[in-house]
C-alpha cells in the first residue's frame, strides 16, 4: 500500500494485542532475535494480505484524507531541462618541444522550465471589494462557503493550486581554459592550468513552488507603504549557477622506477553561490522569482545568487614502489598526500540593504 491507513475493528484490537495472532510474525518463533526469543510483531506481509482479501479491516481517517490529497498536490510538479553546448580546443609544441599548450573555451546554453504548487491561505476567506478581509461582529475573518472547515478537504482545494506556479529560465556562458606543460627535463616538469567552472543548482532548489501568507491587516495598514504585507516563500526557478576562476600549478618529478614526487599550489575565487535570504521585496527581487509587481514590499524568503569567496591552499603527493629494498618490494607502494587549505577562505559574510521605511534597518545575512 502506498499510502496511510487506520486499522478498523477486530484488525486493530489484533494489533495491539500482546501476541497479535494471526499477523504475527511466524519466522522468529523458537528463535532469538534482537536479544529476546519469540520477537513479537506485526509481519507487514501478511497483513496486507488480510487487507486485500478484506479492504474493510483499513480506512483512512479524514486527517489522513487530508494529508494525502496536500502530499499529492506538493509532489505534482514537472521541470524540463535542455542543455545545449559547444567548444573548440587546440593544442600545440613549442620551444623545441619542451612546452606543450593545450587550450579550449566552451559555450553552454541551459533552459529549463517547471511546474509546482501554489499555496495561498488567505484563498479561504471572504474579501471586501478595496481588498481587505470580510469580518463578522466578532472581527473573525469570514470563510468562503466552498472552502469548508479549517483542515478540510475542502479548504485544501481553495488554498492550493495544482502546478499553478510556472517559471522558465536560461542562462548561458562561456568556459575557457588553458593547460601549460613545460619540461624542465625529462623527468621534472611544471604545469600551469587555468579553467572556469559552473555549478548547478539542484533541482529542487529551481522546480516551482510558492507559499502566499498574507498578514490579516485593515484598510489603513494596506495602504500604508511602511508596512508588511505578508510573506512570500518561493524557490528560485532564476537561480543560475556559481562559477569558478581556478588556478593551479605544480611541480611533478619521476623516478626511473616510476615514482611521483609533486607539489603544487592552487587558487578558487567563486562567485554567485547560493545563499538564503529573507527580504523585503522589490520589484527586481520579484521579477527574479516570477512574481508580479503587486507583492512589492512582502516579505521574501527564497535562495539567491548572493555570494563570493576565495579559496587557496598547497598540496603535495609522494608514490613510489619498494623495490628497491629487494625483489619483494615490488608488490608493494607507499604514498602519501596532504591538502592544506586556510578554512577561513572557504566562507564569507556578506550584507543587503534592503528597502523600508526611511532609517529602519534592513533585513541583514550573515550565513551564506
Amino acid at each position: 500500500m502506498d499510502r496511510n491507513n487506520t486499522a478498523n475493528g477486530a484488525m486493530a484490537a489484533s494489533a495491539a494485542a500482546t501476541e497479535p495472532a494471526p499477523y504475527a510474525y511466524r519466522v522468529y518463533v523458537n528463535k532469538e532475535h534482537y536479544a529476546r526469543w519469540n520477537f513479537p510483531g506485526v509481519y507487514p506481509a501478511r497483513v496486507h494480505e488480510a487487507f486485500v482479501n478484506d479492504p474493510s479491516l483499513f480506512a483512512r481517517t479524514p486527517a489522513q484524507v487530508v494529508s494525502a490529497a496536500i502530499s499529492r498536490l506538493n509532489t505534482s510538479q514537472y521541470a524540463e531541462q535542455s542543455v545545449n553546448a559547444a567548444y573548440i580546443q587546440g593544442e600545440a609544441r613549442l620551444l623545441s618541444n619542451r612546452l606543450n599548450v593545450l587550450a579550449g573555451v566552451r559555450f553552454e546554453r541551459t533552459d529549463v522550465g517547471g511546474e509546482g504548487v501554489l499555496i495561498d491561505p488567505s484563498a479561504a476567506f471572504v474579501r471586501n471589494a478595496d481588498g481587505t478581509f470580510a469580518r463578522n461582529a466578532q472581527g473573525q475573518r469570514i470563510r468562503r462557503p466552498e472552502a469548508g472547515a479549517a483542515g478540510s478537504l475542502q479548504e485544501v482545494a481553495v488554498t492550493r493550486t495544482e502546478r499553478g506556479y510556472k517559471a522558465n529560465q536560461s542562462y548561458d556562458g562561456l568556459y575557457p581554459s588553458l593547460h601549460l606543460t613545460y619540461s624542465i627535463r625529462d623527468n621534472f616538469q611544471a604545469r600551469l592550468a587555468y579553467a572556469k567552472t559552473y555549478g548547478r543548482p539542484n533541482f529542487p532548489d529551481v522546480l516551482p513552488s510558492a507559499t502566499i501568507a498574507e498578514a490579516d491587516l485593515g484598510e489603513a495598514e494596506l495602504a500604508d507603504p511602511n508596512v508588511v504585507k505578508g510573506n512570500i516563500t518561493v524557490t528560485n526557478t532564476k537561480l543560475k549557477p556559481w562559477t569558478a576562476h581556478n588556478y593551479d600549478f605544480s611541480l611533478e618529478y619521476y623516478t626511473q622506477s616510476g615514482g611521483t614526487f609533486s607539489a603544487g599550489a592552487f587558487l578558487k575565487d567563486i562567485s554567485d553561490f547560493f545563499g538564503t535570504e529573507t527580504k523585503v521585496a522589490t520589484a527586481a527581487d520579484l521579477d527574479a522569482v516570477g512574481f508580479d509587481t503587486d507583492y512589492v514590499g512582502w516579505l521574501l524568503q527564497t535562495k539567491f545568487n548572493s555570494g563570493d569567496a576565495r579559496v587557496s591552499g598547497v598540496e603535495f603527493n609522494l608514490r613510489h614502489d619498494l623495490r628497491r629494498f629487494g625483489t619483494w618490494g615490488r608488490y608493494f607502494t607507499v604514498f602519501a598526500n596532504g591538502t592544506q587549505s586556510p578554512a577561513r577562505a572557504a566562507s564569507v559574510h556578506w550584507q543587503r540593504a534592503a528597502s523600508g521605511a526611511e532609517g529602519a534597518p534592513g533585513p541583514r545575512r550573515v550565513d551564506p
